[in-house]
């Protein structure tokens, strides 16, 4: 079986307290009521940093990824 994917990219970044984990969860939460697939990777550096915690206190799951980026 042969799928057939077609992934968007969707770089975010921002000054501190900007909002910009704010904006990533809707965009996630949107996406996914919409049917799609959707992957989070951010760059703390251990599990209870501010941007891991905020997303996993919103429900979204999480694993490791390699040099320290969560995946959520």
């Amino acid at each position: 079986m042969v799928y057939k994917m077609n992934p968007k990219y969707i770089m975010n970044g921002g000054f501190l307290s900007a909002g910009k984990t704010t904006k990533i969860a809707r965009l996630a939460k949107d996406f996914f009521q919409k049917g799609k697939r959707v992957a989070i990777v951010t760059n703390d550096q251990t599990t209870d940093l501010v941007d891991t915690h905020s997303l996993r206190s919103q429900g979204f799951g999480f694993g490791r990824g390699g040099r320290g980026l969560f995946l959520l």
